[in-house]
């Protein structure tokens, strides 16, 4: 009767287990475990060495000053990022692993230092611009959320990018120029 009370009540602590570690609640949800993962990623590091980081502001604030329409892939060109690239995810506080999983595809990488979800309107907070190649992390260029928005993607909630996405200028009065999704491929 012991032995079976002892099965019965590990069976229980291992579900429970289980269940805290996936719930959507839970820190670790929907992401890889330190044996699951092939490659771990630290954002923040955008994928090279320290002091080698990477922006594409500069390259969108001039795009957005224009009267033409781009693509994503001409706004990486123009700030020097010439890997090839087939998919961006805008990557925002809060962004959890199991989200940044869905949108990537990737299930087999551990994402480290992602921005954690509080973050006031009146101090931005980092966010990052995160490139792929066949569900692989290249690099990841960082922006400050909610203020550095050249690339207006929280207007349409776009979070998936392609090299062919066409961004066009907006340029209301009293308002920086920006460059809004026209369509996305």
């Amino acid at each position: 009767m012991r032995f079976g009370a002892l099965v019965a009540a590990s069976g229980l602590m291992a579900l429970l287990i289980f269940a805290v570690a996936y719930s959507d609640r839970s820190p670790i949800a929907g992401r890889a475990v330190a044996g699951d993962c092939r490659t771990t990623f630290d954002v923040p590091s955008d994928g090279k060495a320290p002091g080698e980081k990477f922006t594409v502001l500069p390259a969108a604030r001039h795009a957005a000053t224009g009267a033409t329409p781009v693509t994503m892939a001409d706004i990486t060109r123009g700030a020097g990022f010439l890997d090839e690239w087939d998919t961006m995810i805008v990557i925002t506080p809060g962004m959890t692993p199991h989200r940044l999983n869905e949108l990537t595809h990737v299930m087999d990488t551990c994402w480290e230092n992602l921005p954690d979800g509080s973050y006031d309107e009146d101090v931005p907070t980092t966010a990052y611009y995160l490139y792929l190649l066949n569900g692989k992390p290249l690099r990841a260029a960082a922006w400050l959320f909610p203020t550095d928005n050249e690339l207006d993607f929280q207007r349409t909630s776009t979070q998936t990018v392609h090299p062919d996405t066409v961004l066009t200028p907006d340029q209301p009065p009293g308002i920086k120029p920006q460059l809004r999704v026209t369509s996305a491929n």
